[in-house]
């Protein structure tokens, strides 16, 4: 596992992971976030309550779905937090289920939220992202993926269903987002998007 300039972190994998390789991820993400808070347990923000338990660190698996012409790619636009208040952007996916692979649950995710599937589903890469939504601190391991839906998103007025039944926008971001003003999440997809859409 490497740290990137952006302050993410990137590891390659090669093969199916094992039981300890990922034991050994959840000791060294446990011994990162010791030392971000110096040691202190108590030192992590309170967590709210609600839906998403974000006292646990996450497994996600969410998909760069490029359009035919390549230029733009489907995410789904969330709304303004405390931390974003222009809302944001986030790939299509969400949590690996118990039981479950990573391939199985971004095939799981884009049936469930937009009624579609996925063709030519390749694994990319896995990034790291810390952040906070409303104060409460999450932290989660994403597996990207790279596939175009079937059918495709509508250019305008598309949603998708997330798991707690909100519903919210899917919207065709620019793989060239350099003058796009929200972010995209996860953190540090950004870079790996545009690479990707080339």
């Amino acid at each position: 596992m490497e740290k990137k300039p952006d302050g993410s972190f990137r590891a390659q994998l090669r093969g199916p992971v094992s039981a300890s390789d990922a034991h050994r991820l959840g000791e060294w993400l446990r011994e990162q976030s010791s030392a971000a808070t110096g040691g202190a347990e108590d030192a992590a923000p309170a967590l709210a309550a609600g839906p998403v338990d974000r006292s646990v660190i996450r497994v996600k698996a969410m998909l760069v779905a490029p359009s035919l012409d390549l230029t733009t790619h489907a995410v789904s636009l969330l709304p303004p937090t405390a931390e974003q208040p222009h809302g944001y952007h986030r790939l299509i996916g969400g949590s690996v289920e118990f039981g479950e692979t990573r391939r199985e649950a971004i095939m799981r995710e884009v049936h469930e939220e937009l009624g579609a599937t996925v063709r030519d589903l390749t694994y990319v890469d896995v990034v790291e992202n810390v952040f906070s939504i409303e104060g409460v601190l999450g932290h989660e391991v994403v597996f990207i993926y790279r596939g175009h839906l079937h059918p495709e998103p509508a250019p305008s007025r598309a949603q998708l269903t997330e798991s707690d039944g909100s519903v919210v926008p899917v919207v065709w971001r620019p793989f060239d987002d350099d003058l796009e003003p929200r972010p995209l999440f996860p953190a540090g997809i950004a870079r790996l998007a545009l690479n990707l859409g080339r």
